[in-house]
């Protein structure tokens, strides 16, 4: 339950975020691979039985995660030290 509201609360925050661009338009190159990258990724997929691909996928995606968290933490320390009233420099 508690895993569920804050999972809940971060859908909103991000949902709220993405509403504060209302104008940009994700371009579809950004939302579905080309078509060579599903070839390679398919390719790859054959050599599961020498290689643990769930293992590395994990290993990436927990990594890249780790790399996207630092820089947001990153973005609302700066985005917070520019409000005058808390201490920025406006």
């Amino acid at each position: 339950m508690i895993t569920q509201a804050v999972v809940s609360w971060a859908m909103e925050l991000w949902a709220w975020f993405l509403g504060l661009f209302d104008d940009v338009k994700i371009p579809d190159f950004a939302m579905h691979p080309p078509a060579a990258i599903k070839t390679i990724t398919q390719w790859l997929d054959g050599f599961s039985v020498w290689f643990p691909w769930d293992a590395f996928k994990t290993f990436i995606i927990g990594t890249v995660a780790f790399v996207l968290t630092c820089f947001l933490v990153r973005a609302v320390r700066t985005a917070i030290g520019h409000l005058p009233f808390i201490g920025g420099n406006g």
